[in-house]
């Protein structure tokens, strides 16, 4: 596996990889992928060979809270060590400053809600219409200090 740090050149496998998850939600388009990475300040790929598997993007909204804008690891890869590989070379890097990661989840993705416990998030708040459908969202935030 190789990790490396995501730009411009990396939208369009960024972009299919999410397709295969989020391509028949209303929010997901390539436009998100490209104001996603243009506006985050850490996105990482992680490859198999030249294949990316998994992506995590994050935006630093304001100290101290970082925000996980998309975070993917492909089907096959899951439950595998991927996914916490991702997130805690994520927190390693994050700047001392921010220290609350936040995350937004569908309520019926039981997957989602399991990964962010399991890593130390708690579920924070509720949203009803979260992703404009009738789906609500779920906030869940990691405290670091």
């Amino acid at each position: 596996m190789n990790l490396k740090l995501l730009n411009k050149k990396d939208i369009d496998k960024v972009y299919l990889l999410g397709k295969k998850e989020f391509g028949k939600q209303d929010w997901y388009d390539k436009e998100f992928i490209v104001r996603t990475l243009k506006n985050s300040k850490l996105s990482y790929g992680l490859f198999d060979k030249k294949k990316l598997i998994g992506v995590i993007s994050v935006d630093f909204l304001d100290k101290p809270k970082a925000w996980i804008d998309f975070f993917i690891i492909e089907k096959d890869y899951r439950r595998k060590g991927y996914g916490c590989f991702l997130l805690k070379k994520m927190i390693k890097n994050l700047p001392k400053e921010y220290f609350l990661i936040l995350v937004d989840v569908g309520e019926k993705d039981i997957s989602a809600k399991k990964f962010y416990k399991k890593n130390g998030f708690t579920r924070e708040a509720t949203f009803k219409k979260w992703f404009g459908k009738k789906e609500d969202g779920l906030i869940y935030v990691k405290r670091l200090k």
